[in-house]
Protein backbone atom coordinates (compact mmCIF):
# COMPACT_ATOMS: atom_id res chain seq x y z
CA UNK A 1 0.00 0.00 0.00
CA UNK A 2 3.01 2.41 0.82
CA UNK A 3 4.74 1.60 -2.39
CA UNK A 4 1.63 2.42 -4.18
CA UNK A 5 1.07 5.86 -2.35
CA UNK A 6 4.55 6.44 -3.47
CA UNK A 7 4.22 5.81 -7.20
CA UNK A 8 0.80 8.40 -7.21
CA UNK A 9 3.53 10.80 -5.42
CA UNK A 10 5.86 10.31 -7.92
CA UNK A 11 3.76 10.48 -10.56
CA UNK A 12 1.83 13.54 -9.54
CA UNK A 13 5.04 15.47 -9.03
CA UNK A 14 5.94 14.19 -12.61
CA UNK A 15 2.88 15.82 -14.16
CA UNK A 16 2.93 18.94 -12.10
CA UNK A 17 6.80 19.62 -13.49
CA UNK A 18 5.65 18.80 -17.13
CA UNK A 19 2.88 21.17 -16.74
CA UNK A 20 5.77 23.47 -15.26
CA UNK A 21 7.79 22.91 -18.44
CA UNK A 22 5.35 23.36 -20.61
CA UNK A 23 3.72 26.56 -19.10
CA UNK A 24 7.41 27.88 -19.10
CA UNK A 25 8.11 27.08 -22.96
CA UNK A 26 5.08 28.35 -23.76
CA UNK A 27 6.06 31.90 -22.16
CA UNK A 28 9.03 31.74 -24.06
CA UNK A 29 7.51 30.84 -27.31
CA UNK A 30 5.17 33.81 -27.50
CA UNK A 31 7.58 36.49 -26.31
CA UNK A 32 9.91 34.80 -29.41
CA UNK A 33 7.01 35.05 -31.94
CA UNK A 34 6.41 38.77 -30.35
CA UNK A 35 9.85 40.01 -30.93
CA UNK A 36 9.79 38.20 -34.34
CA UNK A 37 6.83 39.76 -35.68
CA UNK A 38 7.96 43.10 -34.17
CA UNK A 39 11.28 42.80 -36.36
CA UNK A 40 9.45 42.05 -39.27
CA UNK A 41 7.06 44.98 -39.06
CA UNK A 42 10.06 46.85 -38.33
CA UNK A 43 12.04 45.67 -41.83
CA UNK A 44 8.86 45.91 -43.79
CA UNK A 45 7.94 49.64 -42.26
CA UNK A 46 11.82 50.58 -43.25
CA UNK A 47 11.59 48.76 -46.67
CA UNK A 48 8.36 51.03 -47.20
CA UNK A 49 9.62 53.58 -46.16
CA UNK A 50 13.29 54.02 -46.44
CA UNK A 51 13.32 56.71 -49.27
CA UNK A 52 11.53 58.99 -46.81
CA UNK A 53 13.73 57.83 -43.70
CA UNK A 54 16.78 58.91 -45.88
CA UNK A 55 15.18 62.12 -46.62
CA UNK A 56 14.36 63.05 -43.09
CA UNK A 57 18.28 61.89 -41.90
CA UNK A 58 19.04 64.28 -44.74
CA UNK A 59 17.40 67.10 -43.12
CA UNK A 60 18.30 66.63 -39.90
CA UNK A 61 21.53 67.14 -40.52
CA UNK A 62 21.36 70.06 -42.88
CA UNK A 63 18.91 71.61 -40.50
CA UNK A 64 22.58 71.52 -37.94
CA UNK A 65 25.55 72.12 -40.76
CA UNK A 66 26.44 74.84 -43.51
CA UNK A 67 28.37 72.32 -45.87
CA UNK A 68 27.04 68.99 -47.71
CA UNK A 69 26.67 65.79 -46.82
CA UNK A 70 26.40 62.70 -48.71
CA UNK A 71 25.25 59.19 -48.10
CA UNK A 72 25.65 56.57 -50.41
CA UNK A 73 23.03 54.25 -49.10
CA UNK A 74 20.83 53.18 -45.92
CA UNK A 75 19.39 50.11 -44.80
CA UNK A 76 18.29 48.34 -41.44
CA UNK A 77 20.34 46.53 -39.08
CA UNK A 78 18.06 43.81 -37.82
CA UNK A 79 17.88 43.34 -33.74
CA UNK A 80 20.61 45.96 -33.07
CA UNK A 81 18.90 48.72 -31.10
CA UNK A 82 15.81 46.77 -30.75
CA UNK A 83 13.11 48.29 -29.82
CA UNK A 84 14.22 51.65 -31.36
CA UNK A 85 15.62 51.26 -35.20
CA UNK A 86 19.42 50.85 -35.99
CA UNK A 87 19.72 52.43 -39.34
CA UNK A 88 23.71 51.75 -41.30
CA UNK A 89 24.59 54.69 -43.43
CA UNK A 90 27.74 53.84 -45.54
CA UNK A 91 29.71 56.10 -47.56
CA UNK A 92 29.29 58.92 -45.78
CA UNK A 93 31.00 62.13 -46.93
CA UNK A 94 30.53 65.82 -45.04
CA UNK A 95 32.39 68.32 -46.20
CA UNK A 96 32.27 72.66 -45.44
CA UNK A 97 30.96 75.28 -48.05
CA UNK A 98 34.45 76.03 -48.27
CA UNK A 99 36.07 72.54 -49.52
CA UNK A 100 37.20 73.73 -52.79
CA UNK A 101 39.51 76.39 -51.32
CA UNK A 102 41.34 74.21 -49.10
CA UNK A 103 40.15 70.44 -50.15
CA UNK A 104 40.11 68.80 -46.88
CA UNK A 105 37.31 66.33 -46.63
CA UNK A 106 36.23 66.58 -42.85
CA UNK A 107 34.22 63.57 -42.08
CA UNK A 108 34.55 60.55 -45.06
CA UNK A 109 33.21 57.27 -43.03
CA UNK A 110 32.63 53.31 -44.47
CA UNK A 111 29.72 53.21 -42.36
CA UNK A 112 27.81 55.01 -39.52
CA UNK A 113 24.99 53.50 -37.74
CA UNK A 114 22.48 55.29 -35.93
CA UNK A 115 20.05 54.86 -33.62
CA UNK A 116 16.84 56.17 -33.95
CA UNK A 117 13.38 56.51 -31.33
CA UNK A 118 10.96 54.57 -33.06
CA UNK A 119 7.86 56.38 -31.45
CA UNK A 120 9.63 59.81 -33.06
CA UNK A 121 10.21 58.36 -36.38
CA UNK A 122 6.23 57.04 -36.80
CA UNK A 123 5.16 60.76 -36.13
CA UNK A 124 7.60 61.97 -38.63
CA UNK A 125 10.41 63.14 -36.32
CA UNK A 126 14.14 61.72 -36.23
CA UNK A 127 15.97 61.76 -32.79
CA UNK A 128 19.52 60.02 -33.33
CA UNK A 129 20.64 59.39 -29.39
CA UNK A 130 23.71 56.69 -30.54
CA UNK A 131 26.11 56.87 -33.12
CA UNK A 132 28.66 54.62 -34.01
CA UNK A 133 31.56 55.22 -36.88
CA UNK A 134 33.20 52.77 -38.35
CA UNK A 135 36.63 52.71 -40.43
CA UNK A 136 36.73 56.46 -41.19
CA UNK A 137 38.78 60.00 -41.26
CA UNK A 138 38.26 62.71 -39.34
CA UNK A 139 40.20 65.46 -40.39
CA UNK A 140 39.98 69.42 -38.93
CA UNK A 141 41.83 71.54 -40.70
CA UNK A 142 43.19 75.16 -40.20
CA UNK A 143 45.15 76.93 -42.49
CA UNK A 144 47.55 79.60 -42.68
CA UNK A 145 44.76 82.27 -43.80
CA UNK A 146 43.06 81.60 -40.86
CA UNK A 147 40.79 79.41 -43.08
CA UNK A 148 39.07 76.96 -41.43
CA UNK A 149 36.94 73.34 -42.22
CA UNK A 150 34.94 73.00 -39.37
CA UNK A 151 32.76 76.24 -39.26
CA UNK A 152 30.18 73.86 -40.35
CA UNK A 153 27.48 73.78 -37.68
CA UNK A 154 24.82 76.42 -37.89
CA UNK A 155 24.61 78.25 -33.97
CA UNK A 156 21.83 76.77 -32.06
CA UNK A 157 18.93 79.37 -31.85
CA UNK A 158 18.40 80.94 -28.59
CA UNK A 159 15.16 79.90 -26.81
CA UNK A 160 12.48 81.65 -25.53
CA UNK A 161 11.67 81.45 -21.57
CA UNK A 162 8.20 79.99 -22.65
CA UNK A 163 9.75 77.53 -24.77
CA UNK A 164 11.00 73.87 -23.75
CA UNK A 165 14.56 73.93 -23.09
CA UNK A 166 13.99 69.92 -23.97
CA UNK A 167 16.37 69.33 -27.24
CA UNK A 168 17.51 65.81 -28.64
CA UNK A 169 21.14 65.04 -27.98
CA UNK A 170 23.30 61.98 -28.47
CA UNK A 171 23.91 59.99 -25.36
CA UNK A 172 26.35 57.11 -26.72
CA UNK A 173 29.71 57.39 -28.96
CA UNK A 174 30.89 54.30 -30.39
CA UNK A 175 34.21 55.06 -32.80
CA UNK A 176 36.12 52.10 -34.00
CA UNK A 177 39.04 52.51 -36.66
CA UNK A 178 38.86 56.19 -37.13
CA UNK A 179 41.62 57.79 -38.73
CA UNK A 180 41.62 61.47 -36.50
CA UNK A 181 43.73 64.55 -37.69
CA UNK A 182 43.96 67.76 -36.49
CA UNK A 183 45.91 69.70 -38.56
CA UNK A 184 46.51 73.71 -37.30
CA UNK A 185 48.91 74.98 -39.89
CA UNK A 186 48.47 78.85 -38.50
CA UNK A 187 50.17 77.24 -35.59
CA UNK A 188 52.27 74.46 -37.15
CA UNK A 189 50.33 71.87 -34.72
CA UNK A 190 49.52 68.71 -36.11
CA UNK A 191 47.74 66.37 -34.56
CA UNK A 192 47.30 62.35 -35.88
CA UNK A 193 45.96 59.97 -33.74
CA UNK A 194 44.75 55.86 -35.11
CA UNK A 195 41.94 55.22 -33.01
CA UNK A 196 41.51 51.69 -32.73
CA UNK A 197 38.35 51.88 -30.07
CA UNK A 198 36.88 54.94 -28.18
CA UNK A 199 33.82 54.25 -26.26
CA UNK A 200 31.33 56.97 -24.39
CA UNK A 201 27.81 57.48 -22.64
CA UNK A 202 27.34 61.18 -22.00
CA UNK A 203 25.17 61.66 -19.24
CA UNK A 204 23.67 65.19 -18.88
CA UNK A 205 22.84 67.93 -16.12
CA UNK A 206 21.16 70.51 -17.21
CA UNK A 207 23.62 72.40 -18.95
CA UNK A 208 26.48 70.48 -17.92
CA UNK A 209 27.51 66.90 -18.87
CA UNK A 210 30.21 64.08 -17.63
CA UNK A 211 31.09 61.14 -19.02
CA UNK A 212 33.62 58.24 -19.15
CA UNK A 213 35.71 57.55 -21.99
CA UNK A 214 37.02 54.25 -22.90
CA UNK A 215 40.52 54.70 -25.69
CA UNK A 216 42.63 52.80 -27.04
CA UNK A 217 45.03 54.77 -29.99
CA UNK A 218 48.00 54.68 -31.40
CA UNK A 219 49.94 58.62 -31.61
CA UNK A 220 51.41 59.05 -35.61
CA UNK A 221 51.98 62.49 -34.09
CA UNK A 222 51.43 65.00 -31.10
CA UNK A 223 53.24 67.78 -32.46
CA UNK A 224 52.78 71.42 -30.88
CA UNK A 225 55.46 72.67 -33.02
CA UNK A 226 55.58 70.61 -35.85
CA UNK A 227 59.12 71.81 -37.00
CA UNK A 228 60.45 70.09 -33.82
CA UNK A 229 58.87 66.67 -33.32
CA UNK A 230 56.20 65.10 -31.74
CA UNK A 231 55.82 63.62 -28.35
CA UNK A 232 54.81 60.19 -27.80
CA UNK A 233 55.26 59.01 -31.54
CA UNK A 234 54.14 55.55 -32.25
CA UNK A 235 53.00 54.85 -28.69
CA UNK A 236 49.91 53.45 -27.86
CA UNK A 237 47.65 55.17 -25.10
CA UNK A 238 44.99 53.30 -23.62
CA UNK A 239 42.70 54.38 -20.78
CA UNK A 240 39.61 55.50 -19.17
CA UNK A 241 39.08 59.45 -19.18
CA UNK A 242 36.84 61.28 -16.62
CA UNK A 243 35.40 64.55 -18.87
CA UNK A 244 33.41 66.95 -17.79
CA UNK A 245 31.73 69.96 -19.00
CA UNK A 246 30.94 72.90 -16.67
CA UNK A 247 29.11 75.88 -18.57
CA UNK A 248 29.99 77.89 -15.27
CA UNK A 249 33.40 77.78 -15.65
CA UNK A 250 33.02 77.35 -19.09
CA UNK A 251 36.10 74.69 -19.37
CA UNK A 252 36.15 70.90 -20.04
CA UNK A 253 38.11 69.20 -17.29
CA UNK A 254 39.78 65.55 -18.13
CA UNK A 255 41.17 63.41 -15.43
CA UNK A 256 42.59 59.70 -15.90
CA UNK A 257 43.92 57.35 -13.70
CA UNK A 258 46.51 54.73 -14.77
CA UNK A 259 46.37 55.83 -18.17
CA UNK A 260 48.59 53.45 -20.63
CA UNK A 261 51.22 55.68 -22.61
CA UNK A 262 53.78 53.48 -23.97
CA UNK A 263 54.77 50.50 -21.49
CA UNK A 264 54.11 53.16 -18.82
CA UNK A 265 51.16 53.97 -16.45
CA UNK A 266 50.50 57.89 -15.40
CA UNK A 267 48.13 60.03 -13.92
CA UNK A 268 46.62 62.64 -15.57
CA UNK A 269 44.58 65.73 -14.72
CA UNK A 270 43.55 68.37 -16.97
CA UNK A 271 41.73 71.80 -17.58
CA UNK A 272 40.86 73.20 -21.26
CA UNK A 273 39.42 76.43 -20.77
CA UNK A 274 36.80 77.42 -23.51
CA UNK A 275 36.75 81.84 -22.76
CA UNK A 276 38.83 83.51 -24.68
CA UNK A 277 40.40 85.81 -22.05
CA UNK A 278 41.78 82.77 -20.02
CA UNK A 279 44.65 80.82 -19.97
CA UNK A 280 44.05 77.70 -23.05
CA UNK A 281 44.68 74.82 -20.96
CA UNK A 282 46.52 73.70 -17.42
CA UNK A 283 47.46 70.04 -17.31
CA UNK A 284 49.38 67.71 -14.02
CA UNK A 285 51.01 64.57 -15.08
CA UNK A 286 52.25 62.07 -12.22
CA UNK A 287 54.31 58.94 -12.99
CA UNK A 288 57.38 56.75 -12.04
CA UNK A 289 58.68 56.26 -15.09
CA UNK A 290 62.82 55.62 -15.82
CA UNK A 291 64.72 58.50 -17.71
CA UNK A 292 65.83 56.67 -20.43
CA UNK A 293 61.71 55.63 -20.98
CA UNK A 294 61.13 58.89 -20.50
CA UNK A 295 62.95 60.60 -22.92
CA UNK A 296 61.27 58.18 -25.79
CA UNK A 297 57.98 59.81 -25.38
CA UNK A 298 59.22 63.77 -25.60
CA UNK A 299 59.41 65.68 -28.86
CA UNK A 300 62.92 65.18 -30.86
CA UNK A 301 64.14 68.75 -29.53
CA UNK A 302 63.54 67.86 -25.83
CA UNK A 303 64.67 64.28 -25.55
Amino acid sequence: MNQLWERMQTYSKTESFRKLIKRIGFFFLGVFIILSTSIVVLAVYFNNNKAKITTQINNKINENITGTIHIGDVKYKFLKGFPNMTLALSRVELKDSLWTVHKRTLLKAEQIEVRIDLLDLITNEINIDKIEIHNATLHLFKGKDGLVNTAIFKAKPKKKNSESATTSSVNQIILEQVHFISENQLGNKLFDFDVIALKSKIDFETDDWNTNIYLKTIAKSMAFNAQRGTFIKDKVVEGILKVNFSLVKNQISVSAEKLLIGKDLFNVKANFSLDKNTSPFDIAIKAKILWKDASDLLSANIS
